[in-house]
């Protein structure tokens, strides 16, 4: 069984009183004429309102038959773009009533306090009071071979010594012996290690 062409008309103008009868039907339609944009839109209307388990995948294909993808939305959702506040279901609007809500430019409502000109001016003035760093890699590529103090570790200073960098492991248990009082004895005792390898 396929739609007539009346009722398509209703139901573009009645979106809300499409229920699961009207579902089936226009599936049974969407078999015989797949390219029917209009009747993809329906049926993911139809299986909206019935809280159908395929809308969403109806809802997928919908979208690829659609021109405007927003009034899909719009279609699904049944609320206007300009207020976005939904509408009861008492409401009832024609298809190109509802195409002309949606097409409607939206009102910007702009602060009392600020409007878009005092916030570029801050913007410029801000802009002009603080200095820009530009990048610049040669600076980049000396800060990352700075050592972090934070990040030593009795690992890193035993690397430090078995790779034969005896000064910087030597600073290494220097700082550690700082950071850990109870361990001093064991980091003197690699400091005096490191002295006498130092001497050889």
């Amino acid at each position: 069984m396929v739609v007539k062409a009346k009722n398509i008309v209703f139901y573009m103008s009645n979106p809300l009183k499409l229920n699961y009868d009207e579902s089936t039907v226009l599936q049974n339609t969407l078999r015989e004429y797949p390219y029917f944009q209009t009747g993809h839109l329906l049926l993911a209307k139809a299986l909206s309102n019935t809280d159908s388990i395929l809308f969403a995948k109806q809802l997928k294909i919908a979208a690829t038959y659609a021109n405007d993808r927003i009034q899909l939305l719009n279609l699904i959702n049944l609320y206007e773009k300009n207020n976005i506040s939904i509408k009861k279901e008492s409401e009832t609007h024609s298809f190109s009533t509802w195409l002309s809500l949606s097409k409607s430019p939206q009102k910007i409502e702009r602060s009392k306090e600020k409007n878009q000109r005092n916030i570029l001016n801050e913007f410029i003035l801000n802009k002009k009071n603080s200095s820009t760093k530009f990048f610049k890699a040669s600076e980049v590529a000396n800060n990352s071979l700075k050592e972090n103090e934070e990040l030593i570790t009795p690992t890193l200073a035993k690397i430090y010594f078995l790779q034969g960098h005896y000064d910087k492991a030597e600073r290494a248990y220097q700082k550690l012996c700082l950071r850990y009082p109870k361990k001093n004895s064991l980091f003197a005792e690699k400091i005096k290690l490191i002295k006498k390898v130092k001497k050889e």
